[in-house]
């Protein structure tokens, strides 16, 4: 799907002794071709977070050709209408990074974050007795700068980076525009839902919108690529030849939920 693929996700809430609000953190972890896993304490896990986010590292370091993400609010939030695609998610496609959603509730499928937090744990959160931020912030750097010496990305990155004048809210300055080549892909697990008139079909949920399938892929993982330019919905299994079966098709007419 990409030469540079990366993964992001959540650490979760996290308390230290004296504090009440809680503290979060955010991973990035590029996979291929080289490998680099940045970790940072951010204010909260909203879509402000993840754009600043994004931007900061994406100046430093290349924009991915696929990246890797949960189904999270700040990533996904757009309204309660189907098929709206959330500003978030307009801005990675404007900046050339193709969402790929792994499957609601199945961390394990960005194991490269999934793995770092673990360290993480590990190394840092159960080993020390934080009494301030000022603490959390210096260690998780350190942490951060070990596990860099330890992967040892090359000098030279390959890929492109955003222009270091770059600031997210310019992509919103006008409505968006889907280009050709503009693809979003998800992974979700076929299941039993109740349809608008309360019978029970199997089917996934694609930006809230129910897609129904065939029986037989009951408790099976699909792919869907959602074609953005062309609003076209293909939804492919894997058979055991391991070549893509497609076994939905058909126009799937998206909104874009503007940045307020």
């Amino acid at each position: 799907m990409g030469e540079i693929q990366e993964e992001a996700g959540f650490l979760g809430k996290k308390y230290i002794q004296g504090r009440s609000a809680p503290l979060h953190f955010f991973t990035r972890v590029y996979k291929t071709p080289f490998t680099l896993r940045l970790i940072k304490r951010v204010p909260d896990e909203g879509s402000e977070t993840i754009l600043d986010t994004f931007t900061e590292d994406w100046k430093a370091y290349p924009v991915p050709d696929v990246l890797s993400i949960d189904n999270g609010f700040g990533f996904t939030a757009s309204g309660r209408d189907p098929r709206i695609i959330s500003p978030c998610i307009q801005y990675f496609l404007q900046v050339g990074a193709t969402p790929l959603f792994i499957a609601p509730k199945k961390p394990w499928m960005n194991g490269s974050v999934e793995g770092t937090h673990s360290v993480f744990a590990r190394k840092v959160w159960n080993r020390f007795d934080f009494q301030n931020v000022d603490e959390v912030d210096e260690t998780v750097s350190e942490f951060e700068e070990a596990y860099r010496r330890y992967t040892n990305p090359p000098k030279e990155l390959p890929g492109k980076t955003l222009h270091e004048d770059f600031v997210w809210q310019d992509v919103f300055q006008k409505p968006f525009q889907p280009e050709d080549g503009m693809f979003i892909y998800l992974i979700r697990l076929v299941q039993e839902h109740d349809d608008e008139e309360g019978k029970t079909v199997p089917a996934d949920r694609i930006f809230k919108e129910l897609v129904e399938l065939d029986k037989s892929f009951i408790n099976t993982y699909v792919l869907a690529k959602l074609d953005v330019y062309q609003e076209h919905l293909s939804i492919y299994v894997e058979p055991s030849d391991d070549d893509l079966g497609l076994v939905v098709e058909r126009k799937f007419p998206l909104q874009f939920a503007k940045k307020g």
